[in-house]
């Protein structure tokens, strides 16, 4: 009953009402987050824009995309740099001075003319893995070995050589697993080279960098299960094995049927929410969050995933999270007849247009007061 009274209530703000907003903090959050990774369609991801962020038509859609960002109340920005997109590891043990200096430029991009003291920058650094029996390297076993020496040289060229100058937080390593339901750090499983990972290079970060504000990422939620417990058994292991993260960073990925109500996503992501808090009381990072349009599903999914997901996580559970929505680009075709862009396309103006769930992140991210 309680819940339904929330769903009434935030239901009818939904749909149309008017919310006055007045000079109080944002119920948001701080960190309103989106993860730019693609620009316009899945060839033009982040190493493609890196390489191309001097031609000016691709600056003019950056600039554009960046001023939709800042007018929906996004603060920070997400990046990503994966090093199995740059080259293999025995050729590329450590990165190269010209690719950091790349996102050291596009970092300074986003602080520029309109957005000056706007936007502060997640960097995610992904050190080299092996790719699984399908040929996808999401969550694969790593590819060094312990001490993992050859990624701590990594890691380290790339913490010597930034610009910190609007850099808020770098995350080491995304999309770790060293927990399943089943359990943790179990033998012979991605767990276990995960866990061995996390356990080593966040003892080292602490050694040489105890200054960097920084965290590590782990999948929070397995896409289309949406079983609670993960985020729980996650969070203890965290707490347990690396007790000085500042906060728990985790992927959050609600995905219901096609035609689910906005409601279902608010109640199971408040589960997942409610999960977490069972096990800790450290701050959540929500690294990630979205929702895929299919060949069965539509972009009003898409909506009601956004509507459940930052209607829960915002004003039911009336906790200032981190979040950022994967992805602030047009992505499409992604993978597997998939995509999660909240951008269809740009315009023959160079501007994005955006799909409707971009409204209701607008509409969140700018919330002065919940109804």
């Amino acid at each position: 009953m309680k819940i339904l009274s929330r769903a009434l209530i935030l239901f009818t703000w939904l749909i149309g009402s008017v919310c006055s907003l007045s000079a109080s903090a944002n119920v948001s959050g701080d960190v309103r987050g989106v993860t730019f990774f693609y620009l316009d369609g899945v060839h033009q991801d982040f190493p493609w824009v890196l390489n191309n962020q001097y031609d000016p038509e691709v600056r003019r859609k950056i600039d554009s995309l960046l001023n939709e960002y800042h007018n929906a109340g996004v603060n920070w920005i997400r990046i990503l740099v994966d090093a199995d997109h740059y080259g293999k590891a025995n050729e590329n043990p450590v990165p190269s001075l010209s690719l950091i200096q790349k996102v050291n430029d596009f970092m300074r991009i986003t602080r520029t003319g309109g957005q000056a003291d706007w936007f502060t920058i997640e960097l995610v650094l992904d050190p080299y893995t092996i790719k699984m029996e399908d040929g996808n390297k999401d969550n694969g076993k790593m590819q060094d070995k312990h001490p993992y020496d050859r990624d701590k040289l990594w890691y380290k060229t790339w913490l010597d050589n930034l610009d910190y100058t609007n850099l808020g937080m770098v995350v080491i390593g995304g999309d770790l697993s060293p927990c399943s339901v089943q359990g943790c750090d179990q033998p012979g499983e991605i767990s276990e080279s995960h866990a061995s990972w996390i356990k080593e290079m966040w003892s080292w970060k602490e050694q040489y960098y105890p200054e960097l504000n920084s965290t590590y990422e782990v999948i929070g939620n397995e896409e289309g299960i949406n079983d609670p417990r993960l985020i729980s058994i996650l969070a203890t292991w965290i707490e347990k094995n690396t007790p000085t993260v500042p906060v728990i960073a985790a992927s959050i990925y609600i995905d219901l049927p096609s035609g689910s109500h906005w409601v279902d996503y608010a109640e199971v992501t408040n589960n997942t929410l409610e999960a977490y808090h069972s096990v800790t009381n450290k701050p959540l990072w929500i690294d990630e969050f979205g929702k895929n349009i299919r060949m069965d599903s539509t972009t009003a999914d898409q909506k009601a995933a956004y509507e459940g997901f930052l209607g829960a996580s915002v004003c039911w559970r009336k906790n200032k999270y981190a979040k950022f929505a994967w992805v602030g680009g047009n992505d499409y075709p992604y993978k597997d007849n998939r995509w999660y862009g909240l951008v269809s396309g740009f315009n023959s103006n160079d501007e994005p247009v955006m799909r409707p769930a971009w409204s209701v992140l607008s509409q969140y991210y700018n919330l002065q007061h919940c109804p």
